[in-house]
């Protein structure tokens, strides 16, 4: 690399858009993430709901299996935005070849697990199983 002001410029140039790439994977997968919690509030509470009014225990259950399968769907937007929040901090310390994306090299400093316990899955999805099982429960008893 030679050290002229003219190639440091389009050093840094490169390096801001590579930035604004990953930044706009980041963006869609935090967007992502906020659909599906949306949905899955949606779909759960409207089974739950239905199932109190016709008192059917097996649609409390299907929102329920709503619940998991959104919760298992968020859990891996997040975890890939996790992964690409890394990426992004290798591209600011300059340990990541211009315009590379991928975000692989960087699965040892995150967990799915971790991911899948964070407040913003964990918080999200408990309360409202809690809500599902306890609808279920009042179907099976009313049933």
């Amino acid at each position: 690399m030679s050290s002229s002001p003219d190639a440091q410029a389009y050093d840094a140039e490169d390096r801001r858009k590579h930035l604004d790439f990953v930044q706009a994977v980041i963006a869609r997968l935090s967007q992502s993430s906020a659909t599906a919690k949306g949905w899955s509030l949606t779909i759960a509470g409207a089974a739950f709901g239905f199932s109190a009014v016709v008192e059917r225990w097996y649609l409390a259950l299907l929102g329920l299996a709503i619940i998991i399968s959104f919760s298992i769907l968020d859990m891996y937007y997040l975890y890939e935005e996790r992964l690409f929040r890394c990426l992004y901090s290798g591209v600011v310390a300059g340990t990541v070849p211009p315009y590379s994306m991928d975000k692989n090299v960087f699965k040892d400093q995150a967990s799915r697990l971790d991911t899948y316990t964070s407040w913003s899955v964990f918080g999200f999805y408990a309360p409202l199983a809690l809500a599902g099982i306890s609808v279920t429960g009042i179907a099976v008893l009313a049933g």
